[in-house]
């Protein structure tokens, strides 16, 4: 799977995130990716068991380092269910990152992300339930005849209802 602008966008809901990779799919290719080793709280690399999982893991430690430094660094683990190994490890890690999170900057950085885009996201619900009311009651008037024979346009329109929801 590519890394797109929707996966770095996880960072605005995620209290962590974990970048899971599988050897010998490209993934160094990929965390390479604008954004991704920057939004990645920890590394899994699964199928530890499977050849290239040590070095899949070595380069992901290589790029770590060349990132600027930050209070949590990322740890990379490698796992595997047929070895039953690795598990326990990202559990802990998952819970330092949780407590880090409690008492860092940082968590508090990412709370209020999440609460704005919650907010903006509220917004937009509301903003977008007033938008089709206005418009459906505004469509009833004949409108559509005015705007297709020109006698009206869809910016001086969009103008009207506007006004008539921030009233």
């Amino acid at each position: 799977v590519g890394v797109g602008q929707s996966e770095v966008d996880i960072i605005k809901i995620a209290d962590t995130v974990v970048l899971v990779l599988v050897p010998g799919m490209g993934d160094d290719v990929q965390i390479m990716k604008a954004g991704i080793m920057e939004i990645a709280d920890t590394f899994v690399v699964n199928k530890a068991d499977k050849e290239g999982a040590d070095k899949v893991a070595a380069d992901v430690q290589v790029m770590l380092k060349m990132l600027k430094e930050k209070d949590w660094v990322p740890p990379v683990t490698l796992v595997s269910s047929q070895n039953n190994t690795g598990v326990e490890e990202v559990k802990k890690i998952l819970n330092d990152h949780w407590n880090y999170l409690q008492t860092s900057d940082e968590g508090k950085r990412r709370r209020f992300v999440q609460l704005e885009m919650e907010v903006e996201a509220i917004l937009r619900g509301e903003i977008s339930i007033l938008t089709e009311k206005v418009w459906k009651k505004r469509k009833d008037t004949g409108v559509l005849e005015d705007l297709a024979s020109r006698k009206a346009d869809p910016y001086t329109l969009a103008g009207e209802m506007i006004s008539q929801i921030v009233k």
